[in-house]
């Protein structure tokens, strides 16, 4: 993957700097509701199991609209959109299904995407529930016995990069 680039700034308005089509794909994990950004600590302070993670709670979080998906239709050949169950937009029937094997958590059991890549609905298990995540991407339900292996949060509604490993292995064409 030579032609990467990372950039820091409002997604929206560097979108609207790309020409039509410019990304063979976009994987993306836009704010579905609002709520993540208020809330300072994530896990129960009375388990056993869960660490407690503080998250400064920030006051710039918007959750996207009309005009994100516009640009991001409009600057991608391909779609995989995180959440897309939260949103008003009409696209294809293809999605992907990440279930956290997260037991009796207070916290979805679910995530869903759309992938414009497909037309069915694909399946991925990796364990992720506070200290609970899952040894890899090939073992997700499987929890890591080494918690110092366990991946470190650093955003309140992060994914595990072993999806995005599952995600780009099943779905992108590297080259």
């Amino acid at each position: 993957m030579s032609n990467q680039i990372s950039i820091h700034g409002d997604c929206l308005d560097v979108m609207k700097t790309f020409r039509d089509n410019q990304f063979d794909i976009g994987v993306v994990d836009p704010p579905y509701f609002s709520g993540p950004e208020k809330r300072r600590f994530y896990g129960k302070a009375q388990s056993k199991t869960t660490k407690r993670t503080d998250y400064p709670v920030t006051e710039t979080w918007e959750v996207s609209g009309e005009d994100y998906f516009r640009e991001l239709f409009r600057v991608t050949k391909h779609q995989i959109i995180w959440g897309i169950n939260y949103f008003d937009v009409k696209v294809g029937p293809g999605r992907i299904i990440w279930d956290k094997v997260n037991g009796d958590s207070s916290f979805s059991d679910c995530e869903i995407a759309y992938c414009s890549l497909i037309d069915s609905v694909r399946l991925f298990r990796f364990m992720w529930n506070g200290m609970c995540q899952g040894e890899s991407v090939f073992n997700g339900q499987r929890m890591q016995g080494n918690k110092k292996l366990n991946e470190k949060r650093i955003h309140p509604t992060q994914k595990p990069v072993s999806l995005y490993k599952w995600t780009y292995m099943k779905f992108v064409e590297l080259g």
